[in-house]
């Protein structure tokens, strides 16, 4: 069985709620560092055997990873997946991608994982009936994300780990610390992929929610 490693790492600043990159695709998120590391690792697009990233609720869910690596300059012949699995999307990519290079199916694979929160899409139940009869009633018109559940779980976690609301404070108030102090040192620099945003003429290179 052969051994799976990570050659290079590279991703784009984290933006806010309705922020700087709120009207970027995730498409042009993708590609923008798919580009970069390619570049990084010095490996060309026709040395890849497959290409997979994840996302929670992408806005092309049949294609994101497809159109991100055509957009990158990657061969069309070149297989690409997206995977869906809510939260662990990503992590998701990563590990098909691991299995597949330790069983022998593939020895170079591009794994990536991007979210746009501010352009998650939204469902209607029956929208169809709705909509075809000019019925104003939109009670039904939700978020796909999700978040009461989200919300759920957490509670039930923290129940059965026994970690109670103060712990979780001190927790994320120390988070917050650590990544305001390695953003005041540049650390994050190392990773960080500069988007260029079109309107404002500038590029992008700082994490916004911290």
């Amino acid at each position: 069985m052969n051994k799976a490693y990570i050659v290079g790492a590279l991703r784009t600043p984290i933006g806010k709620t309705a922020g700087s990159l709120a009207s970027l695709s995730e498409v042009t998120l993708l590609s923008t560092v798919f580009k970069d590391i390619l570049t990084k690792v010095n490996i060309n697009g026709d040395c890849l055997d497959d290409i997979i990233a994840g996302c929670c609720f992408p806005q092309e869910p049949y294609k994101l990873t497809k159109l991100a690596a055509l957009s990158a300059g990657i061969p069309a012949d070149k297989p690409a997946t997206t995977v869906i699995r809510t939260c662990a999307s990503s992590m998701e990519a990563l590990v098909i991608a691991c299995n597949k290079i330790m069983v022998e199916n593939a020895e170079v694979i591009l794994v990536g994982g991007c979210e746009n929160m501010s352009q998650s899409p939204y469902s209607m139940k029956n929208a169809i009936h709705t909509l075809r009869n000019s019925q104003k009633n939109f009670s039904s018109f939700k978020n796909i994300n999700f978040l009461e559940n989200v919300g759920l779980a957490m509670e039930s976690l923290a129940s059965l780990y026994k970690i109670d609301k103060q712990r979780q404070n001190e927790y994320s108030q120390e988070s917050c610390i650590k990544a305001q102090y390695a953003q005041g040192k540049g650390w994050f620099s190392r990773e960080i992929v500069p988007v260029y945003l079109e309107q404002q003429n500038f590029y992008f290179d700082i994490d916004e929610n911290i």
